[in-house]
């Protein structure tokens, strides 16, 4: 009985440690949310390491910045990369071979010409966008050891597959610090472990939610038509652009795709919502992951 009581209070002690804690900054363009549960000071070490490699990460990658990794490539059209670098633009060829170039880090021209990295939107001419279609395709994109060289006038936007790639490392430090439970939110592609969360997919065409998920142990990314467009004579030209055609993609409202993984998450919401309702087809190509497609013509699909 002695023993027993001794054990009690270390039990109640261990048990007072345990603390959530949630931190936001402006990382990636965007809010970046981490929330977790753990012991207090082991918490407070892994939010410190979580949000310092988002912003290194960002500093790799972001096009706004002269002195990024992928803003030096663009440049020079060739560059010594880092191990995040390669290992993002492999990722990115991977999911765009298998959804047939439908998503491609080499959008670049094509949304420059249409005015959406300063929202200065304007409608191009034919021949303009022919000419930065023919700067498109990963092809185009050429790795030699731990050097990335870009061919004439092709430049690269990391911005369909960055925020999801910075996802699965947060989630990888977190795990390596022993937290069992947490959200992680990079503005909207959110990755979550350890419970169930209930998730909402933003109503394309209004304020408010227009369905919740659960999700546990996995991720989910949104890509839509709201968040970045203009339109001209009630034809709403957004960000998202086919890179076969040269034009943003009609007839799509918004795709949320969710799995285990957030890199795939991101980049496949991008390809799915080019895609259309082609995309039905390549999603098996993606074992374990869902979509949930919102069309313009007010139909909902779910793969």
């Amino acid at each position: 009985m002695k023993s027993l009581i001794k054990i009690l209070p270390l039990l109640f002690l261990f048990c007072q440690k345990e603390k959530t804690m949630e931190r936001t900054e402006i990382i990636f363009g965007s809010y970046f949310r981490v929330k977790i549960t753990g012991e207090e000071k082991v918490v407070s070490k892994a939010l410190a390491e979580v949000f310092s490699e988002m912003k290194r990460y960002n500093n790799l990658f972001s096009i706004f910045s002269d002195s990024s990794e992928v803003s030096r490539l663009n440049r020079n059209g060739r560059l010594k990369a880092s191990g995040d670098l390669l290992t993002i633009i492999r990722k990115a060829r991977e999911i765009g071979d298998l959804t047939d170039g439908a998503f491609t880090i080499t959008i670049y021209p094509l949304m420059e010409i249409w005015g959406f990295y300063q929202r200065s939107y304007h409608l191009p001419k034919e021949e303009e966008i022919t000419e930065k279609r023919n700067l498109v395709g990963d092809e185009r994109v050429i790795i030699k050891g731990d050097s990335v060289y870009l061919l004439s006038g092709t430049k690269i936007d990391l911005g369909g597959i960055a925020v999801g790639y910075g996802l699965d490392r947060a989630y990888e430090i977190l795990k390596r610090y022993g937290i069992k439970k947490g959200l992680i939110d990079g503005g909207g592609d959110i990755l979550v472990f350890g419970d169930s969360y209930k998730i909402g997919i933003k109503d394309p065409r209004r304020e408010g939610l227009i369905e919740t998920l659960n999700l546990k142990d996995g991720a989910v990314s949104t890509s839509g038509d709201y968040e970045n467009y203009f339109e001209i004579e009630g034809r709403r030209f957004s960000h998202i652009i086919d890179p076969k055609t040269g034009y943003p993609k009609e007839g799509v409202k918004s795709v949320t795709v969710f799995g285990k993984e957030a890199i795939i998450c991101d980049a496949l919401s991008t390809a799915l919502f080019v895609l259309g309702e082609r995309g039905e087809d390549y999603i098996k190509k993606f074992p374990g992951y869902q979509a949930i497609v919102y069309l313009s013509d007010g139909r909902r699909l779910k793969w």
